[in-house]
């Protein structure tokens, strides 16, 4: 990214979110001094006095992340370095420091987690410090550029690609209800768990689209709603109910469904979105506040409920009987200490814990054994169906349980646990290899990130600003799991995602003539500026 333009300061939306806490982003040093009696007080509770001091770091973690990153984040939510490190405090710190706090009598299902916490902690914190460490790297080069605002061309297109966006994002979810492949029920997840084809196979190599829809409907609808220069109503806010209903059907029915990954991540991602509005940053902090009691809440609800008869024999194509039963076992839930772990445990979901306790801990490394997949990394499985397994996160975790055929019908696989990056490179290399691959990939990552500095843009292309939005995704769709998973997401599936952004952008160019343009105003949040 070039210098486009100059930065217009009128207000830094990350101070006035954190509010005095914004000093901790300002001297990270001082988030480390903090950080101590964090741990103390952390320590205390729950007696684990090395998983509190993880927890902590990780927090240190991100406050670097977003010193180093500030210059976009009064723009964009999500830049590259953030985004993976805010994955990691919400795993290892938040998850772990639940699990923590709930101590060493916990239901069986979770006891796993419990006992090897702080080494599970330690394979992830030692990759978020590489990915955070490299990308210091960077620090010149983002002290001498600063992102321009939101630019007319990206404004006048953005309604198009909203729409269109939410177009796909109901889609997919429509498709899944109407044909029960995102229903987590018994009979319909079984079913279509063990094709190759399925009924929403189109849509699944672009679900990160989605990911997009959400985070730019607030935007979209704040320019819908935005008046003509001469005070009159603006000619598309006929647009703004129109993607509210679009994002609100894929929400609820997102919800009946029994995957909590299809409310809670769309939910942080309208939330993201509205940071690039000019919503006050009081109002956004009790939004995020709010989305994490709904997670609070939702998570052990379906945790709990979708194990049930009940659930199992319900289905998805039936939304009033599966209403009913949602609303029973919220008026049901009341909190418990096993909720805590649970909560806990499914913010940090991976199987790593399982390397260090029988028989993964007794299992001798693995090596480069089982990367042999990744020769036919660019045949698509559907043209290739014996193509061995890439994606192989699944295989790892069950081998380290002890139990390869677990969760299985006639061969098939439908039950998926994974393993994390570090965790996949300890079970290979141990920590020698866990030490080295986080090096590596975060000099990877930091090379990566720097050429989405110097590339993306809010002002300067269309193209140029879908590339700024991309690591919006990796919210919900982390690009690091196992080793092999890994290189598949950053040489198959991340090359596809930039021609795909490539064929939207030429899709939105031709369509967006067909929507009145947009007012061009001025506005408190997008400033226009002048395009290249």
């Amino acid at each position: 990214m070039t210098c486009d333009g100059p930065h217009l300061p009128d207000k830094d939306r990350l101070a006035k979110l954190l509010g005095p806490l914004v000093r901790l982003v300002d001297a990270p040093a001082l988030a480390l001094l903090v950080a101590v009696p964090c741990w103390l007080v952390l320590a205390i509770l729950s007696g684990r006095w090395l998983a509190a001091a993880l927890c902590c770091w990780s927090v240190v973690l991100l406050a670097v992340a977003l010193w180093l990153e500030r210059p976009w984040l009064d723009e964009l939510p999500f830049p590259p370095v953030t985004v993976l490190t805010l994955v990691g405090v919400m795993r290892w710190g938040l998850g772990a420091a639940l699990l923590a706090l709930a101590g060493p009598h916990v239901h069986p299902d979770v006891a796993p987690w419990a006992r090897a916490l702080e080494p599970s902690q330690a394979l992830w914190a030692l990759v978020s410090t590489g990915i955070v460490l490299a990308a210091l790297l960077n620090r010149p080069l983002l002290r001498s550029l600063r992102p321009g605002r939101l630019g007319a061309i990206v404004r006048r297109r953005l309604p198009m690609l909203t729409l269109l966006l939410g177009l796909f994002s109901l889609g997919y979810v429509l498709v899944g209800v109407i044909s029960g492949t995102l229903d987590r029920s018994g009979g319909n997840y079984v079913y279509w768990v063990t094709r190759l084809w399925r009924a929403d196979t189109a849509f699944v190599p672009f679900i990160r689209l989605k990911d997009l829809f959400f985070l730019l409907v607030p935007i979209t609808v704040q320019i819908a709603l935005q008046p003509e220069p001469n005070g009159a109503p603006s000619r598309l806010r006929w647009l703004a109910p129109v993607l509210l209903a679009l994002a609100s059907a894929s929400l609820g029915l997102g919800a009946f469904t029994g995957g909590r990954g299809l409310l809670l991540a769309p939910l942080v991602l309208l939330i993201a979105g509205l940071w690039m509005t000019d919503i006050r940053a009081s109002l956004l902090r009790w939004l995020a506040v709010g989305v994490l009691i709904v997670a609070l809440v939702f998570i052990p609800l379906m945790a709990t409920l979708r194990h049930t008869t009940a659930f199992q024999n319900s289905s998805i194509q039936h939304l009033d009987q599966r209403a009913g039963l949602i609303a029973r076992a919220a008026a049901e839930a009341h909190p418990s200490h096993d909720k805590l772990a649970l909560i806990g445990r499914d913010l940090f979901p991976s199987s790593d814990p399982f390397l260090f306790q029988p028989p993964g801990s007794q299992q001798s490394a693995a090596g480069w054994r089982g990367l042999h997949g990744l020769l036919f990394l660019w045949i698509p499985k559907h043209l290739y169906p014996q193509r061995p397994e890439i994606n192989d996160g699944h295989l790892i975790a069950k081998e380290i349980i002890g139990h390869p055929e677990m969760g299985t019908v006639g061969g098939i696989h439908i039950w998926f646990p994974n393993v994390s990056f570090g965790g996949d490179l300890y079970r290979r290399f141990r920590w020698p290899g866990v030490l080295l691959g986080s090096t590596v990939f975060g000099l990877f990552y930091a090379l990566l990130s720097r050429i989405w500095y110097k590339a993306a843009s809010l002002s300067h292309g269309f193209y140029r600003f879908l590339i700024a939005i991309y690591p919006a995704t990796f919210f919900n769709g982390v690009p690091l799991r196992s080793v092999s998973e890994t290189v598949w997401n950053w040489f198959w599936d991340f090359p596809k995602y930039l021609l795909v952004l490539l064929a939207l952008c030429w899709l939105v160019e031709r369509l967006h003539r067909l929507l009145p343009p947009p007012s061009q105003a001025a506005h408190t949040s997008v400033v226009v500026q002048p395009d290249s």
